[in-house]
Parts: structure tokens; C-alpha cells; sequence
């Protein structure tokens, strides 16, 4: 086997890697600096790391700009379960349940065999999957998720009540196929925002975003000057006086100073009555420019299969890839939101 060296920012998480690894990231980036990179890391011939990613996360902690990667050529299936047989050896990292039990799912009984792996009944344990480590009550709350896309953020909070709003039929289309138990509304999410914001307990909302991005007035200039869509700020404001649940309201970083202090978290702006930690935020790397953007990698590393559904020239599949929020972002959020610290001093403020 060949091991390259290889570009930290080129190498692609699994989006659904069933390890929960940020606690050994320390330990292993201090390993690293002691005694050098002597594990090389395992990906998938598009990058995407099969074996590794506490090593990966730990080179990024130590701005390592390559790292040593054997590119392997093993199936898909047979890659899932490698994932699963290596991260057994881990001594300080946690499973995260509900995502081991996607990945087994999709094994063959062959593999399954192989593996040798006895996931014990976890019902009714509220430190394991996403539905019961939050809150025993979490089941019960109603969410609403505005301009959903499709479904990004949505996509690893499993089975709960979920109204979730998006005025593109064709995105809609996607989000309907991969979360068919939502309830979905084609339609207007600023309005429905205003009429049905008391039905629920947890708002997420995600307001487009061009007429604030940095990018857009880099690439634009002052050719096409246009106003900044008002519509976030007045979700902002409406939430922050009106609701009495759980909100985060999510965002690009903007070309002028922001009208209300933001939580900033990676790439993006967050406003929320809640703490969204940086410890453990989940965003490692930036998309990168536009010419540079590699949407089959993108797709895959966020669990989706756009091959079958058709687009509109003026929203292709790669602008949905590059505006979605990774799901790891999603799920890492609506956790802090329920058992994380109140955000007194973030409401308005870091």
C-alpha cells in the first residue's frame, strides 16, 4: 500500500461516521507533536476519510498542512464496515448509537458476521440517541424549520415533529423523499413565520443569504448594487421579542457590520437564545471558492443523492449543496439547544 502525502483541507469527513471522537482529539493532536504522524490516514479515492478521523481532526488542531493518507480502492459496503471494526479499538472516543445503527443497517450479513458487533437495547436510555440524549421531553416539542431546502440541518435529528417550510417545488421534491413523516409546507417562510410562530418550541431559520454575502459583493462589486434583504434582521428582532421557545437563526458572514451581535461559529453567523459552543463545533472546513467547488464530494460527504431530481438553471444542485448547513452543524445545535447553557449574554450578544 502507497501512502501520499496529502492536503489536511483536501480530505473529507464521513458524514455519518458513528464515532464520536471530539474528546480525543487533545490526546491524539499531543501524540502527534511527540512523536509524529505514525498512523497514516485510510480515505476513499474521493478523499473521504474511511479510517483516521480523530488523526485528521487533530492535523487541522495542529495546522498540519498534509498528512500521511493510504488511498484505498475497497467497496463502499466494505469501507462502512472497516469503519466500524477500526473505531472499535478507540480508547477515549464514544459511539454515537443512532448513526452505528444506520451504518449496520446498510452491511450485508456477511459483514454483519464479520464484524461480530451486539448493539444492546438502548430504549429508553436518555444519554445515547439524539431523541432521548437531549431531553426526555424532546420527542414531544414542535419544531419548525424554515427555508429547509433540503434538509441539511434536518437530516441527523431523526424521527420528531417537524414542520419544516420551502417555497422551491423542486427542493421540496428532495426534501420530501428523504423525510416523508414531516409535515412540509410549499410556501412562504417569512409569512408563516409571523402567523404560526406560538405552535412550536424550537424555530430554526436559515434566510437567504446572497444580499449579505461577502462573496456575492466581492464578485459583484458595485456593477449590481442592491439592498440587503431586511428579512433577516426582522426574523431576528420578531423572535428575540415575540417567541418564548428555543430559536437559532443562521446566516453568512456579511460584507458590513452586523445590525445585531451574532454567535460566530465557521463559516456562518448564529443568533440564538441559547449557547452554540465553539468547544466541539462540528464545521472543519471551508467549501471554497466557486471554480473550486466539488459538488459529487459534497453530496456524498452530506448523505445525499441528487443524481435523479432535476433543478432550475437559476438553482442548480451545486448553489443547494453549497447553501445547505452540514448535518453535523444541525444536530450539534439543536442538542446544545436542550441540555446546553442558556444564552443570557448571547441573546444579543457572543
Amino acid at each position: 500500500m502507497k501512502i501520499q502525502q496529502i492536503k489536511t483541507s483536501d480530505l473529507m469527513p464521513y458524514f455519518n461516521n458513528p464515532r464520536k471522537n471530539d474528546d480525543a482529539v487533545i490526546k491524539v493532536a499531543e501524540s502527534i507533536k511527540a512523536f509524529g504522524f505514525q498512523n497514516p490516514i485510510i480515505a476513499d479515492k474521493d478523499l473521504t476519510i474511511i479510517a483516521g478521523h480523530t488523526r485528521w481532526k487533530a492535523a487541522l488542531k495542529l495546522d498540519l498542512e498534509t498528512v500521511p493518507v493510504i488511498v484505498s480502492d475497497m467497496p463502499e459496503e466494505k469501507a462502512r464496515a472497516y469503519r466500524i471494526a477500526d473505531n472499535r479499538l478507540g480508547e477515549f472516543a464514544e459511539w454515537d448509537w443512532e448513526k452505528l445503527n444506520l451504518e449496520l443497517d446498510d452491511l450485508d450479513d456477511e459483514l454483519k458476521a464479520m464484524l461480530d458487533f451486539e448493539i444492546p437495547d438502548y430504549q429508553g436510555d436518555d444519554n445515547i440517541v439524539l431523541e432521548d440524549k437531549i431531553n426526555k421531553d424532546l420527542k414531544n416539542i414542535r419544531i419548525l424549520n424554515l427555508y429547509a431546502g433540503i434538509g441539511g440541518n434536518r437530516k441527523l435529528w431523526g424521527d420528531l415533529d417537524i414542520t419544516s417550510v420551502e417555497y422551491n417545488p423542486q427542493i421540496a421534491e428532495v426534501y420530501k423523499d428523504y423525510f416523508p413523516n414531516d409535515k412540509l409546507i410549499i410556501g412562504d417562510a417569512h409569512e408563516y413565520l409571523e402567523k404560526h410562530f406560538q405552535e412550536f418550541d424550537f424555530i430554526w431559520s436559515s434566510p437567504p443569504c446572497p444580499t449579505h454575502s461577502r462573496m456575492r459583493k466581492q464578485l459583484v462589486g458595485g456593477k449590481n448594487p442592491i439592498y440587503p434583504d431586511m428579512k433577516l434582521w426582522q426574523e431576528i428582532l420578531f423572535l428575540q421579542g415575540y417567541f418564548e421557545g428555543k430559536f437559532i437563526v443562521e446566516n453568512v458572514k456579511s460584507w458590513y457590520d452586523p445590525l445585531v451581535t451574532p454567535q460566530e461559529r465557521g463559516r456562518h453567523y448564529y443568533w440564538a437564545n441559547f449557547d452554540v459552543p465553539l468547544e466541539g463545533f462540528p464545521e472543519l472546513i471551508e467549501i471554497g471558492a466557486i471554480d473550486e467547488f466539488d459538488g459529487p464530494k459534497h453530496e456524498k460527504n452530506y448523505g445525499y443523492d441528487l443524481s435523479k431530481y432535476k433543478f432550475t438553471s437559476d438553482y442548480p444542485k451545486d448553489k443547494i449543496l453549497r447553501n445547505m448547513v452540514h448535518p453535523n452543524i444541525g444536530k450539534f445545535i439543536l442538542e446544545n439547544a436542550y441540555h446546553g447553557t442558556e444564552a443570557g449574554q448571547t441573546k444579543n450578544g457572543n
